[in-house]
């Protein structure tokens, strides 16, 4: 939980927010030590291009240039409503295209 959500298929993963495991899932045989190095310096240096990382093998065998961006389209907006000793965890999937407007596709209460 946390890791793992459902969006449609062919949704490329973001290199620079995702978490080192999500990262790690990406290939059958993860490049481990490239991995943990990138997660480090891209607080510093985000990654700008995908095909870079490809080509240097960062992320492992199998893993295409198509299953990455550096840009993400889908946003979780989590929130909480306070009303005396109540309290109502929120939130809302986000779809924000290249070109448009974003949208919401769902709202929901946290369990």
């Amino acid at each position: 939980r946390g890791l793992v959500t459902a969006l449609p298929k062919g949704t490329a993963v973001n290199v620079n927010t995702a978490p080192e495991p999500v990262l790690m899932a990406l290939s059958a045989q993860p490049n481990e030590g490239a991995i943990k190095s990138f997660v480090e310096s891209r607080i510093k240096e985000p990654a700008s291009d995908v095909a870079k990382l490809i080509t240097d093998d960062t992320f492992g065998a199998g893993v295409e240039a198509a299953m990455l961006t550096t840009a993400s389209e889908f946003f979780i907006v989590r929130g909480e409503i306070v009303v005396g000793s109540g309290r109502v965890p929120l939130y809302s999937l986000i779809y924000r295209p290249r070109q448009g407007s974003p949208m919401v596709l769902s709202r929901g209460f946290d369990p």
